[in-house]
């Protein structure tokens, strides 16, 4: 299974340690493979919203630079989209300072 279909399945799952395990495995650092990845044409960070998959989600939030947080626009699409109360807006706000 390519890795981002592989990436795509775990996401909704929330399941962090196997996420984990995928880029280990893969000898991969999501900061460097973030980017290509699209999960129906959403960031992995939206695709968490969309798919309530906070400890995924806190993990992928983790794992990138602040800087490409801060300038992602997913903090202002969050807040557009209903997510205003969510646990990982909170951390998506304290990685983007």
């Amino acid at each position: 299974m390519p890795l981002q279909q592989l990436i795509v399945n775990i996401v909704p799952a929330d399941d962090k340690n196997r996420l984990r395990k995928v880029l280990s495995d893969q000898r991969l650092r999501l900061r460097n493979v973030y980017e290509g990845i699209l999960c129906n044409g959403d960031s992995l960070i939206r695709f968490s919203f969309i798919n309530n998959a906070e400890s995924a989600g806190e993990f992928i939030i983790k794992q990138l630079p602040s800087s490409l947080v801060a300038d992602s626009g997913d903090i202002a699409w969050a807040e557009a989209n209903g997510y205003a109360g969510s646990a990982l807006l909170e951390v998506l706000k304290e990685r983007a300072q």
